[in-house]
Parts: structure tokens; sequence; C-alpha cells
């Protein structure tokens, strides 16, 4: 019984990690919207946000969930992509998400990949 519920395990989190690049694929899809407002109806972006919202729905009732990121760099749910300088922000503290983490059943299932404040230079 414990092995064919540790394939059932597999088999769910293969499907979440397929659905996670669909999800991926519509969120740089409304980055483009948002940087080049195209003649697209309201009523066709409304219809694209609301698959969007029911594929989020459909796969936290799988048990995935999106990482809360906040201001502070944590190497067990984010992976430094890179650094930049942000005026206002203390190094270390996160400056731009790149790609959103998730958790499932509590545990990190994607790390959070983004960006990190390094406005110091060392060795100069």
């Amino acid at each position: 019984c414990g092995s064919q519920e540790n394939l059932q395990r597999k088999r769910i989190k293969r499907l979440l990690k397929d659905l996670l690049d669909v999800v991926d694929a519509l969120d740089r899809v409304f980055e483009m919207m948002e940087r080049q407002p195209s003649g697209l109806g309201d009523g066709l972006i409304r219809g694209l946000r609301s698959v969007y919202d029911l594929l989020l729905s459909s796969m936290g009732k799988a048990g995935l969930k999106l990482m809360e990121v906040g201001e502070v760099f944590d190497p067990h749910q984010h992976l430094a992509m890179g650094t930049e300088a942000s005026d206002g922000r203390p190094d270390g503290s996160i400056s731009r998400l790149l790609l959103k983490g998730y958790l499932w059943n509590g545990q990190v299932f994607r790390t959070a990949q983004v960006a990190v404040v390094k406005n110091t230079q060392s060795g100069v």
C-alpha cells in the first residue's frame, strides 16, 4: 500500500511540475501585455486571467500554494540569480522576483528565483 501511495505522490508531483510550466508561460504573457498594451479586448484579458486563476485554484486543491516572497533573502526558499544595486535597500534584500516559488503541502516545491541587492563592492 505504501508503494502505491508513493507512486501516486510522484505522479501528482510530475503533473504539478508540468502545470507550473503553463503557469510560467501565462505569467510571461501577462508581463508582455502590461509592457506592450495591445488591442486585446478587456473581455479576452479577463477570460485569460479567469483561466489562470482556475488553474492556480485547481493546483491549490492538490496542495500547491504560491510562496510568499518577503524582502529578506532566504537561501531555503530563494535562489539568487544575480545581484544589483538598489538605492534605499540594504545589501542582501530582494530587489526583484524573477520566477515565482511554490510550496507543496507546506514544503518547498520550487524555490523562488530572485535578484538580490548588493550596493557595496568588496575588495575595492
